[in-house]
């Protein structure tokens, strides 16, 4: 179960909690393994459930989300009570509150690192491998910074007209400053997960966020 459940109000102003359930396995064939906080090694994971949760009563729904997860049907068919039935759909007016969950993003986000790359010879060579954007948190500038954390923003993306929630997180090349990409989970007007990833085009010279930092530290009426 996801740490950060978040607390939703629908339109009668009922409150419900939501919390995002995933199916793991460190067995699935020929995929990249990752190691959790926990020391876990995984090389699978599904948001598959939603649990709606009564703020009110603590009355719990388990909705699943994703019936190509071979995993939670194999829960479904051993626990038929548990689950809604399949047809049910969460409520609109809970659903479009909906947050693209930041622990699974994260896993995403560090995966794609290397496997944004498609063409095999480069994924082997290593020769494209980008890095997560730094930042200075600190009052004094410095050229190394620390990893920028994933943050819920309002976002209108070049194929998207209206403007959506969505969580993002910049890239650079690994050891450059400039960013050449970011990485935007969102839901959709269906209601399904959405995880894009947009790239500048290699010539375009888009000052990362430590050559922000060193501008802002030079410029006396903004430090």
């Amino acid at each position: 179960y996801d740490n950060n459940p978040y607390l939703v109000i629908d339109d009668s102003g009922e409150q419900y909690w939501v919390i995002d359930a995933y199916t793991m396995s460190s067995n699935y064939p020929f995929s990249q393994k990752v190691q959790l906080e926990n020391g876990e090694k995984i090389n699978y994971i599904r948001n598959s459930v939603k649990v709606i949760v009564n703020a009110f009563d603590g009355t719990m729904k388990f909705y699943i989300t994703d019936r190509t997860d071979p995993i939670v049907m194999a829960y479904w068919n051993m626990y038929p009570s548990l689950f809604e039935d399949l047809n049910a759909e969460i409520p609109e007016d809970i659903s479009k509150h909906f947050l693209y969950p930041e622990y699974l993003y994260n896993i995403q986000a560090d995966i794609l690192k290397q496997y944004h790359q498609v063409q095999p010879e480069v994924l082997y060579r290593s020769d494209d491998v980008w890095d997560t954007a730094k930042e200075n948190t600190s009052q004094v500038t410095t050229l190394v910074g620390t990893d920028i954390n994933p943050y819920y923003t309002a976002v209108k993306t070049v194929d998207n007209a209206e403007t959506i929630l969505g969580l993002v997180l910049p890239y650079t090349v690994n050891e450059k400053q400039n960013i050449n990409a970011y990485l935007v989970g969102s839901y959709n007007e269906e209601g399904e997960q959405e995880l894009k990833l947009y790239k500048f085009n290699k010539d375009a010279a888009i000052l990362g966020t430590l050559q922000l930092d060193t501008l802002i530290e030079q410029d006396e009426k903004i430090s």
